[in-house]
């Protein structure tokens, strides 16, 4: 059984966007040829804490960022950043069920496993803490089950197959 470690450091990124809804007036034609205003509403963005391991993988950091909605295509993205994914690796699914734990079922595209291949056992425990941690905290979840092309996870080190809980220290 695998035990990770969150570290208390945080950094958070200033916005220049104000989390309340931002209204624009645009200025277009009508069928006519009429100039007409136009009024677009922005949504509130979301705030998810990520977390990602420091360059020597000793801890793990945390960051907030904002993103436009709850989907797990910008959390990856946001991971991806931080090296905890590749850049190329993509959502296939992420579905969350309710019942005695509420669950997240992460089904990622093969570049995760790919670039999990490329880790030391050092590295790929703080990577699966960040990613583990960051998706039960943005999805508000028990647990976890991760899977790559619908299948469990295998690498050099481990098989993911059972629930993957919350990462309190890494050994």
């Amino acid at each position: 059984a695998l035990t990770f470690s969150v570290c208390g450091c945080a950094s958070t990124e200033e916005s220049s966007v104000d989390e309340t809804d931002v209204v624009e007036v645009n200025m277009g034609l009508n069928e006519a040829g009429n100039k007409v205003e136009q009024m677009t509403e922005e949504k509130d963005l979301i705030n998810v804490t990520i977390y990602y391991a420091d360059m020597m993988f000793t801890k793990l950091l945390q960051e907030d960022i904002e993103i436009p909605e709850l989907d797990a295509e910008y959390i990856i993205d946001a991971l991806a950043g931080h090296n905890i994914v590749s850049t190329d690796t993509r959502v296939l699914d992420a579905v969350v069920e309710e019942g005695d734990k509420s669950t997240l079922k992460l089904n990622l595209s093969k570049q995760f496993k790919e670039y999990l291949k490329l880790m030391n056992e050092d590295s790929e425990k703080y990577l699966m803490a960040a990613l583990t941690n960051t998706f039960l905290e943005a999805y508000g979840v028990d647990q976890m089950y991760l899977k790559v092309e619908g299948k469990a996870l295998n690498s050099k080190y481990n098989k993911y197959v059972d629930a993957l809980v919350w990462c309190e220290s890494i050994d």
